[in-house]
């Protein structure tokens, strides 16, 4: 809160961003919407960027429980890591919103930022339902989380295939 304050003192939007009272912006309808987001390659392949790595988040999360102590060991790692993990995940996660301003208009960020949100937490739960088939499977945690690890992996290639452009305002 306490870094908001000069934040909100020395940033402005940019000349014109702001519309005059009374002035009309033209709307288009969700479906016009979804349709222009899922027709982007670039919002498929950040979206995909985005979702990749909560799928293994969300496995982690929910499914390293083998002892009673297990979530203790669990958040007693992830503590450990935390400096690394805050320097990655920060700068992941701080840049999914100006790479989607890069790439779709104004009126389509917060649908898609929306869709981002949406796909991330849905296949991150069924990848927790996929963890559970694996396990009834007998197949080995490394050979699991190195795969969900893979696909995280991946999202860092897909984020380099992403090309900006410049949005019709």
């Amino acid at each position: 809160m306490i870094e908001a304050i000069p934040l909100c003192m020395l940033l402005r939007s940019p000349r014109g961003a702001a519309h005059a009272p009374g002035e009309a912006r033209s709307r288009e309808s969700p479906l016009a919407t979804a349709h222009a987001l899922l027709s982007n390659p670039s919002f498929l392949l950040l979206l995909a960027y985005f979702t990749l790595p909560a799928i293994a988040g969300w496995v982690v999360r929910d499914w390293m429980q083998r002892t009673d102590r297990g979530r203790i060991y669990v958040s007693a790692i992830g503590m450990a890591a935390i400096v690394p993990a805050l320097l990655g995940w920060g700068r992941f996660d701080t840049n999914n919103m100006p790479i989607l301003s890069q790439i779709v208009r104004p009126e389509q960020r917060a649908a898609g930022y929306g869709i981002m949100n949406f796909a991330s937490i849905s296949f991150g739960g069924l990848a927790d339902v996929g963890y559970g088939w694996f396990r009834d499977q007998q197949v080995p945690l490394p050979l699991i989380f190195g795969g969900f690890a893979a696909l995280a992996c991946l999202s860092a290639w897909l984020v380099l295939c992403v090309r900006p452009v410049v949005p019709p305002e």
